[in-house]
């Protein structure tokens, strides 16, 4: 069955021209490329310059944050694995090959990689190595996010991305704590952008961001605590 590769989209069509190409070069070919757009700007008309069928690109004029983008293409999209990627974000070539290795086998699984940091016009900052995550690790603002790839059963298990949350990619990888396991590939396989349009941007930038953050970890201590967890003695533990 392909990898999915889900993205949700809103007014980057200056760098989604890249993102795709990217996805074009994969050195494992059977992947689709989902995009669901409710982009003002002219990201339809940058996406009619690729015919292939791997692509499903839909267009929905009413803005959807993205938890709501992503849940309506896992609800459409056939496959065992997906990864949840970004519109200015750029895969390296072995990026499906290397996460769909790492959750072959599994049926609960979620796998993250380390990224190249790359600025607006695309120059490389410095390589940023994610290493190993813990729950104490997961609950602080050194959290698991974007990029990661999954298993659709951990999505369904989870019951999907919570709507209205910037930090929705956040939510997923710490619900997933407990139910899957966690896989660490020690290779930067993406570019990662920061740029002024970003969504870290969108709410303050790195203040905005420590906010949502702690409005997201309330609400996964609680229920972690739920499932018979320790978030809060584990973090305490961290800072010993």
């Amino acid at each position: 069955m392909p990898f999915l590769l889900l993205m949700p989209s809103y007014n980057q069509a200056h760098y989604i021209g890249d993102a795709v190409r990217s996805v074009l070069n994969q050195d494992d070919p059977d992947w689709e490329l989902w995009i669901l757009d409710n982009s003002t700007d002219n990201t339809a008309e940058v996406m009619r310059q690729f015919d292939d069928p791997r692509i499903r690109f839909h267009h929905i004029p009413e803005r959807m944050d993205p938890g709501s983008c992503l849940n309506w293409m896992l609800q459409r999209a056939r496959g065992e694995h997906f990864s949840y990627v970004h519109t200015d974000n750029n895969l390296e070539p072995g990026y499906v090959r290397q996460l769909r290795s790492a959750l072959q086998g599994k049926e609960l699984a979620l796998a993250y990689c380390d990224m190249h940091v790359i600025d607006g016009a695309g120059k490389r900052e410095r390589l940023f190595r994610r290493g190993e995550f813990d729950l104490g690790r997961l609950v602080s603002f050194d959290t698991l996010g974007v990029p990661f790839a999954a298993t659709t059963k951990l999505a369904a298990s989870i019951g999907g991305f919570s709507a209205e949350d910037p930090a929705d990619d956040v939510s997923f990888c710490i619900s997933a704590y407990g139910r899957a396991e966690l896989i660490y590939v020690a290779e930067p396989l993406i570019e990662y952008r920061l740029h002024e349009g970003s969504r870290t941007e969108a709410v303050g930038g790195a203040p905005g961001m420590q906010k949502v953050f702690l409005a997201c970890l309330a609400k996964a201590v609680r229920s972690l605590e739920q499932r018979g967890h320790d978030p809060v003695g584990q973090a305490a533990r961290r800072l010993e």
